[in-house]
């Protein structure tokens, strides 16, 4: 490929995403209410009852090795995860596990109330054991999954059939929220039968060469961020293509194995927008009303990435689908 086409190539991938980003946001322009759940959540991390970890942080902070007993070359180390175990249990609000981030639902709440933003008086679970606390955190997780399958799937059926039916999205929720549950636990399983042995061999390494297990560890992780985007079109097949598990990976792998650079170019864009936009409305949130505003504007800005990647699916969907009926086609005139 020369220069000239090469330029071309880059200036037609470009022009596509910039399609496909402008689609999302005109969806979500003509449907401004898709922001509602996203909104509806922060609203709640902000004023309503939070969930306090402080058992969590106790328990393992009555395991810590008392500082006066550590060697004096780690006893600084120490103190210094002491003291960050101590702020995650005052400041981690476990309601925010509600943020289905996993899914693209936009939270920007999610990670802590802006600086000198007031939320909440009233904190539960500071009493609880830390067992108690370990038990909500399944629950929270899969409520997270069925919020965010909501909010997949009014998207979805607006990209896919141009109007939302809520009686079609409340009688199929419950399918998608079923088979995204289960893709996170068999991926989780996945994930953590094969780093197991790999964590090992790398502990093993670490005391022969340093080096090797260091290298060891980025393959490993370039590996791991592979599978993943790769995968990372699952939800989309399943609340889109409303394709079943196994269906719904082997799409996945279609939409990035035939688009891997437009993929990429999407995931990467989406995460710099993201990126971008929560430096904003840090910046922003300095009192009640505009706090509310980069609530708004963030689930707005969020919704259309969602949506775009939504449509991105969608129309790769449509264009291997049309290869197929001409492969098939042309197979049967050569018959």
């Amino acid at each position: 490929m020369n220069t000239t086409e090469t330029s071309s190539s880059f200036r037609k991938g470009l022009a596509t995403l910039i399609e496909t980003l402008s689609a999302g946001y005109n969806t979500v322009l003509k449907r401004i209410w898709l922001i509602a759940i996203p909104v509806a959540l922060d609203v709640y991390l902000w004023v309503g009852p939070r969930l306090s970890i402080k058992p969590l942080t106790r328990f393992f902070l009555s395991l810590w090795l008392p500082i006066e007993q550590a060697p004096a070359d780690i006893q600084s180390f120490l103190t210094f995860n002491r003291q960050l175990l101590e702020t995650m249990g005052q400041e981690t609000n476990l309601f925010s596990l509600l943020s289905s981030s996993l899914l693209g639902m936009p939270s920007y709440l999610a990670g802590g109330l802006p600086e000198g933003i007031s939320g909440s008086p009233v904190t539960w679970g500071e009493s609880s054991s830390a067992l108690t606390i370990l038990a909500i955190i399944p629950p929270l997780i899969a409520a997270s999954l069925f919020l965010g399958s909501l909010y997949l799937g009014a998207i979805a059926q607006i990209a896919r059939e141009g109007t939302l039916t809520v009686g079609h999205l409340i009688q199929r929720v419950w399918r998608y929220w079923g088979l995204i549950l289960l893709f996170g636990v068999l991926l989780t399983m996945v994930l953590f039968i094969l780093g197991l042995p790999v964590m090992m061999i790398i502990g093993v390494l670490a005391s022969l060469s340093p080096a090797m297990a260091q290298f060891v560890l980025l393959g490993a992780g370039g590996l791991v961020l592979w599978m993943l985007f790769h995968l990372s079109f699952v939800p989309h097949a399943i609340v889109v293509s409303e394709s079943g598990l196994l269906r719904a990976v082997w799409n996945s792998l279609i939409v990035v194995g035939r688009n891997f650079w437009s993929a990429l170019a999407l995931v990467v864009s989406m995460n710099l927008i993201k990126a971008g936009f929560t430096v904003v409305w840090n910046r922003v949130s300095v009192n009640t009303l505009l706090t509310a505003a980069s609530i708004a504007g963030n689930a707005f800005i969020g919704t259309g990435l969602v949506a775009a990647s939504l449509i991105f699916y969608r129309d790769r969907m449509e264009q291997w689908t049309t290869w197929l009926e001409q492969v098939r086609s042309a197979g049967e005139e050569g018959e």
